[in-house]
């Protein structure tokens, strides 16, 4: 015989919480795999928003600078290291009236940055859009230039120097108007 009305609701929801605790469940599995596998991470203040993460010994960056029109010289850059005093690593994107030049540099003590003989950093692309340049690069976490290059593993110190920083004509850096901002980047955890 047919189950009465309020047996068929019952059966019914019963159905329903299991189809949803089924569904959460899928949920949960697919958030714990996309946390497994990791995401890009990100740094963004002033005129610098960068966005990083690690693959196959490379580390991809693409940093979006904003503001940059064909009158401006200045300079941003990505340091690696606890502090110029000690050393520093560099990546140096020098804008010279508009057009932007990216490189491997080293800074130790308060003296102007040098370029490494060995410069490690691989443009992928850079492109200008109203005021604003686009640069997609990446470099190896571990290079050959172990006097001036960090390894880029584990937990270390990396320094953001944003903002519009002063510059001469001819691309050398004066003192950054403002102290780099510090942050501790675990590169493991930002994967691509």
């Amino acid at each position: 015989p047919p189950l009465p009305f309020y047996s068929r609701l019952i059966l019914q929801g019963e159905l329903l919480a299991v189809m949803i605790r089924l569904l959460l469940s899928l949920v949960v599995a697919s958030l714990l795999i996309q946390g497994a596998a990791g995401a890009a991470c990100e740094f963004q203040q002033d005129n610098f928003h960068l966005q990083y993460g690690v693959r196959d010994g490379m580390v991809h960056f693409r940093l979006i600078l904003t503001g940059i029109t064909a009158r401006h010289t200045m300079w941003n850059a990505i340091g690696f290291g606890q502090s110029m005093y000690a050393g520093l690593d560099l990546i140096i994107f020098r804008v010279i009236n508009g057009r932007v030049q990216v490189s491997d540099e080293y800074v130790k003590g308060f003296t102007s940055p040098w370029k490494d003989a060995s410069q490690d950093i691989v443009i992928n692309s850079m492109n200008y859009l109203d005021n604003m340049v686009v640069i997609s690069f990446r470099r190896p976490q571990f290079t050959r230039d172990q006097a001036f290059d960090a390894q880029l593993s584990g937990c270390q110190s990396w320094k953001f120097a944003t903002g519009m920083n002063p510059m001469s004509p001819r691309g050398d850096v004066f003192h950054h108007r403002t102290t780099p901002t510090g942050r501790m980047v675990c590169i493991e955890q930002c994967r691509i």
